[in-house]
């Protein structure tokens, strides 16, 4: 079957290997779809320290049941399914405790262990343990059902700086991820939505899907000032950057408003993985 390997940082090779066999504690799966994530284009770029190259890449992945182990209940050859991502141990203390998203002994499809950008992929034992592989409905396709996982990190992004009624919500970043925020804060209540990217191009495609209220252009003014324009001076009460760009972080930062939440949802590009800034109503005293 043909696969993507990483091998090292600038060194991702289409390979022949052999199909994987299916031991009694794992499920076979033919993949149907493997969405390409932004971390994919770190590690092709920078490698990662939790990959062991030679490594099969990809842990977007959506498929069918090929073939059940032995000792494997509850799926059956033909059954559509996804697959988590990030996987849980289920036995740390925050396991225990129902935090699986912190674990600290946490590994990953496509790290760890062989991912989905290949024809068939084993899920192994550590994932059916943490009831790791999902079953899509009937009316989800395999590529909607391959981004599952993004779509489960921007709701849990979202839960936790408590997007809600009449918000003023700023998104960084026109892709698919910012695109599925700005759809989210519609949902959980926020008043505007403002999206904001720097590729003109992009921008007005995401738009077009989306319908943000505002739509600001990095490249042509200073989205700062812009945002503080349309709330009155005031900054926006959550602010999401769904890009790696340090930049996006330090201007979120100086147009958030008092009691305003940030989610640094991108995180840093790996050459310059820090960034700082300033609140634009921070002042200084005892």
């Amino acid at each position: 079957m043909k696969v993507l390997r990483f091998y090292a940082p600038k060194d991702v090779r289409i390979e022949e290997v052999p199909e994987p066999e299916c031991g009694p504690d794992e499920v076979k799966l033919r993949v149907r779809n493997c969405s390409t994530c932004g971390t994919d284009v770190k590690i092709v770029n920078n490698g990662h320290q939790n990959i062991t190259p030679p490594r099969i890449m990809g842990h977007e992945v959506a498929g069918e049941v090929v073939e059940v182990g032995a000792d494997v209940s509850g799926w059956s050859v033909g059954d559509r399914a996804q697959v988590i991502a990030a996987v849980p141990c289920g036995e740390c203390y925050e396991c225990r405790r129902g935090w699986m998203a912190v674990c600290q002994n946490q590994t990953s499809v496509g790290y760890q262990y062989e991912g989905g950008f290949a024809e068939y992929l084993i899920v192994p034992r550590q994932v059916l343990k943490v009831d790791g592989l999902n079953r899509i409905p009937d009316n989800i396709g395999f590529d909607e059902a391959s981004v599952a996982e993004p779509f489960a990190c921007a709701i849990n992004a979202q839960e936790l700086i408590s997007v809600a009624d009449g918000d003023t919500v700023v998104v960084f970043g026109a892709g698919p991820i910012g695109c599925i925020h700005i759809r989210l804060a519609r949902a959980n209540g926020a008043s505007r939505v403002f999206l904001i990217d720097v590729n003109a191009e992009r921008l007005k495609m995401s738009a077009d899907a989306v319908r943000p209220d505002e739509v600001i252009n990095g490249a042509e003014v200073d989205v700062v000032e812009r945002v503080l324009e349309l709330t009155d001076g005031r900054g926006a009460d959550v602010v999401i950057t769904a890009t790696a760009a340090n930049v996006a972080q330090e201007q979120a930062i100086r147009m958030a408003a008092r009691r305003g939440r940030i989610s640094f949802f991108g995180g840093c590009p790996r050459p310059t993985p820090t960034s700082s800034a300033t609140p634009t109503w921070s002042t200084t005293g005892s």
